[in-house]
């Protein structure tokens, strides 16, 4: 690989004392800006986070941090938590070893603000109460955070409970209020990849 290409990732804060993941992860990378995008492994993320120079990354639900001052709820509100709010900027994380990044996939998959409520995933399936089926766009939200997730060098995410993106608990489905166990589309995806899952 010539020295060039690894210059153009060296914002990333990658680390070269590990050249092969690093050429594997920039592959990966590349790939993002293409039509065949790679789908990060676990011995991907594995590799990259080898990367992180010893900072961790964190990815929370926007809707927890509203850091883009945007609520981005299904019906416009937000879910803002203070506490992960006064832990965001470049300084603090230096400062603290730790950088908080967020991202909403619902947002990221095209959906507006407000948009229908939607419950699930059950049976694999993302669906409003009018029976509209949201299963693809909540399956691209997912691989867009997914690729946010391995960019940044992620190893653990944050969601709003009853998400059927981010959530590590789900509604069932009835549209009565009632949760089940189980993951959100995005929470799922990023939990089999080897990341570290939870909800608040």
């Amino acid at each position: 690989m010539k020295q060039t290409d690894m210059k153009t990732y060296s914002g990333l804060f990658l680390d070269d004392r590990y050249p092969k993941e690093m050429e594997r992860c920039i592959k990966i990378f590349q790939s993002f800006f293409t039509q065949n995008p790679i789908t990060p492994t676990k011995a991907d993320f594995k590799a990259r986070w080898k990367l992180n120079n010893g900072y961790k990354h964190i990815i929370i639900s926007n809707c927890l941090s509203n850091c883009c001052n945007h609520e981005c709820r299904y019906n416009g509100s937000g879910a803002t938590k203070e506490e992960i709010c006064q832990q965001f900027g470049l300084l603090k994380g230096i400062e603290t070893g730790v950088f908080i990044h967020s991202a909403c996939p619902e947002l990221l998959a095209g959906l507006p603000t407000p948009r229908p409520a939607v419950e699930g995933p059950i049976n694999g399936k993302v669906f409003a109460a009018d029976g509209t089926d949201y299963t693809e766009l909540f399956n691209l939200g997912a691989q867009k955070v997914l690729q946010l997730a391995f960019w940044v060098g992620a190893s653990e995410f944050i969601g709003k409970t009853g998400s059927p993106s981010c959530g590590a608990e789900i509604y069932d489905g009835s549209f009565t209020g009632k949760k089940v166990p189980g993951y959100g589309v995005t929470a799922a995806l990023l939990l089999a990849s080897g990341l570290k899952v939870k909800s608040l």
